[in-house]
């Protein structure tokens, strides 16, 4: 059986302001700033060498931005994967804090403790993304073929507690820099994903 890597990164540094995206709901969807394009040439100068055999992408279009230069190393056509996608903080994105206390003071209590896992109001709770990681880590299973897939902060940081049986809620104890690299091997013996490098530059 084929044991194939999930190369997963986070999207390279973003420009400053407002990009309301109507695809994603609104929320933010910044381009990459004049660092963020350097970054992600590294990213492609450093696995380009690795042939990935697929690159997936999220909705957000920074991830397209970072991807770009790998794609063209490659030669691939990126694949467009909503369950990529940052997890989902609903009406936050458009709320200040004092709001956010008067009109969701039971959220803003949880988020404030981080002891336990919480939905965004309107939005997704960590165990939603986390199912959304172990979906993605049973697609690049069953293709057999070694992924590079660009996504979020908080997506590659559930990623590390899904592939360490932690709750999603624990991934404040991770990093994720931009461009940062998760190396996730699927180990057919042992029936299991295996970390082989996490936030790595």
């Amino acid at each position: 059986m084929p044991e194939p890597r999930l190369y997963l990164l986070r999207h390279g540094h973003k420009a400053e302001g407002q990009w309301p995206n109507p695809a994603i709901g609104g929320h933010n969807d910044n381009p990459l700033s004049e660092r963020g394009r350097a970054e992600a040439q590294a990213v492609a100068a450093r696995l380009a060498p690795l042939a990935p055999a697929e690159i997936w992408v999220s909705r957000y279009g920074r991830t397209t931005e970072t991807a770009r230069p790998l794609v063209e190393a490659l030669g691939l056509e990126p694949r467009l994967e909503p369950l990529l996608d940052e997890i989902d903080v609903g009406l936050t994105d458009q709320m200040d804090e004092a709001a956010l206390a008067r009109d969701y003071p039971d959220f803003m209590a949880a988020w404030k403790a981080w002891d336990r896992d919480f939905s965004y109001p309107g939005g997704e709770s960590g165990a939603e993304v986390a199912r959304r990681v172990a979906a993605v880590l049973e697609a690049v299973r069953e293709g057999g073929r070694d992924v590079a897939a660009f996504s979020h902060d908080g997506f590659c940081r559930i990623a590390a507690c899904v592939v360490l049986g932690l709750s999603p809620w624990e991934r404040r104890r991770f990093r994720a820099d931009t461009c940062g690299l998760f190396e996730f091997e699927w180990a057919e013996a042992r029936g299991r994903w295996e970390i082989v490098r996490l936030n790595a530059k």
